[in-house]
């Protein structure tokens, strides 16, 4: 009886001590490690105007981890759902997003891509900005989105 008693014991302690040690929970597949910099509602130029419209979406996002295009696509496609009018840029720098000129070295590498929709012009697409670094290949590009 003690035998069993102190191998419970034993048990019920080194699981606690295993379950303590084992690795942080990795984010779920398809997940996209960011940070929302700034988020804001966009006007839209109009002859009226300038006119703010509640179904605008404005977000400066930093990546905090590496993705892919696909990943990179698919995370703006979601960011965008139910704005009529969308403004998104995706930075992998926080130095190059406070750059209000753009121009510094930091911003070669630093911002990834711009996304815009409009209905009015028709514009759907994301811009593909990096100059230095994994989308380098993209710069200058545009990819459309349904």
């Amino acid at each position: 009886m003690l035998y069993r008693r102190t191998a419970l014991h034993y048990l019920a302690t080194f699981g606690v001590a295993l379950a303590s040690c084992s690795k942080p929970e990795s984010p779920p597949p398809g997940h996209v490690q960011h940070s929302i910099l700034r988020q804001w509602i966009p006007k839209h130029k109009s002859r009226q105007g300038a006119v703010a419209f509640t179904d605008s979406i404005g977000l400066d996002i930093l990546l905090e981890a590496d993705v892919d295009q696909p990943e990179l696509v698919s995370f703006v496609k979601e960011k965008a759902l139910g704005g009529e009018y969308v403004i998104i840029r995706v930075y992998t720098s926080r130095e190059c997003w406070s750059d209000q000129t753009g121009e510094s070295d930091a911003c070669k590498t630093g911002i990834v891509l711009v996304y815009l929709k409009n209905p009015s012009s028709g514009q759907n697409e994301i811009r593909w900005v990096q100059q230095e670094g994994k989308f380098s290949g993209l710069f200058g590009t545009a990819t459309p989105l349904q």
